[in-house]
Order: structure tokens, then sequence, then C-alpha cells
């Protein structure tokens, strides 16, 4: 990896400057690959207290990978980038995970020029920034259920039901891993159903009676 950046080049063909290359072995050893483990940990630790959910994510793996097979009936196809579409059970796990537990709990910013803020708030020039996704993603008024492991509320996004995003009287928009629209609402009323899509994919059902700390 550091041969393949001291080897690169940008447009002009010139090779990369030393701070540039630091800043880029600072990123990979700092967000790489520890922001992944981390995120598997979770998702691993919250499919663990959901024994529901493991086994609808795993059947919908299951039925994803198993293609007929003239000789044994059956064979098992090994799992590639496109397939993610078709296992919108599993990516909803994930994105319940990234809410939940972010692996980046906190981002700063640094303004770039003076702005004023809603509320009256001013920030000078330089000023730095921090943002919690941790606490926006358990805001009350934006999450039905913050502080729950429902990977079912993105299904209808992830299923492009856009007519049952819809339904209910106040559908809100939250700061997400996806950079998305939550399907919940603020009303209390969920437009996701525990029996999975309407598609006919497995369900990803969830056993609300589990927080998400088990």
């Amino acid at each position: 990896l550091l041969q393949a950046l001291l080897d690169s080049t940008d447009e002009s063909f010139q090779p990369m400057s030393r701070s540039a290359l630091r800043d880029e072995l600072v990123t990979l050893l700092v967000a790489g690959q520890e922001t992944s483990a981390i995120l598997l940990g979770w998702a691993a630790a919250l499919l663990a207290h959901n024994p529901k959910v493991q086994a609808a994510a795993a059947a919908e793996v299951q039925q994803v990978l198993a293609q007929p097979s003239s000789s044994s009936g059956c064979r098992h196809m090994t799992p590639a980038p496109g397939m993610i579409s078709q296992l919108p059970c599993v990516t909803a796990v994930v994105l319940e995970a990234l809410r939940l537990y972010s692996p980046a709990y906190m981002v700063g910013r640094c303004a770039c020029k003076d702005i004023d803020l809603v509320g009256g708030y001013h920030l000078p020039a330089s000023s730095t920034v921090l943002v919690s996704p941790y606490l926006l993603h358990r805001e009350p008024s934006r999450w039905k259920q913050p502080s729950m492991f429902k990977p079912e509320r993105w299904l209808p996004l992830l299923t492009g039901n856009q007519q049952q995003q819809q339904e209910g009287s106040s559908v809100t928009t939250a700061t997400t891993p996806a950079g998305a629209a939550t399907p919940d609402h603020a009303d209390g009323s969920s437009s996701s159903s525990s029996n999975g899509s309407s598609q006919g994919r497995v369900g990803c059902p969830v056993d609300h009676a589990s927080s998400s700390s088990g």
C-alpha cells in the first residue's frame, strides 16, 4: 500500500508530497480499518442479542446465494458486491448498527468563513464545530424508539417502497449513515412492518423487548 501511494501521481503526473503521503497513511491507520472492525463488532453483538433478526439475516443470505444445480440440486454462489441490493435485511442490520453505534461518534469541521446559524448562534471563521452522530441518531423527535435495535425501520427505504414511507402524519428526517431519510415517524407510528418487505424477500423481524444494549 505504501509503495502504491509512493508510485501514484496526480492529473499533472506529479508525485504525492510528503505531507500528503503522511496524511493518507494516518487516515488509513485511524479510519481505514478500525472503523470497519468496530462496525462488524457491534453488528455481531446486536445480532447475538436478537436471535430472530440473526436467523432472518442468515436465511436471506442463504436464499440469495443458493442456486439450483442439475447435479446436487442446489449450489452456493460466491458472495459479490452486486448482491447487496438483494440483501435488504442484512443491509438494514448494518445501517441500524451504524445508527446506534457509529464508529465515528464525533465529527469535527472547521468553519471556512463567518456564519450565522439557526437560533442566533454566530460562528467566526476558523471556529471548530463538533457534531455527534451518536446524539443525532438517538434524537427522540427524529427516531421512533431511538434506543431500540430495529433494523426493520430501514426496509421501506431499502426496498424502494416510497408509498409506504409516506404513510402517517409526519415523516421526519435525520442525519443517517446512508445520508437519507429515516422511515420512522415522529408521531410514534412506523412505516415498516416486522414481517419484512412486500416484495417476497426474507423479512427482518425484531424482538422489541430487547434494547440496543442487550
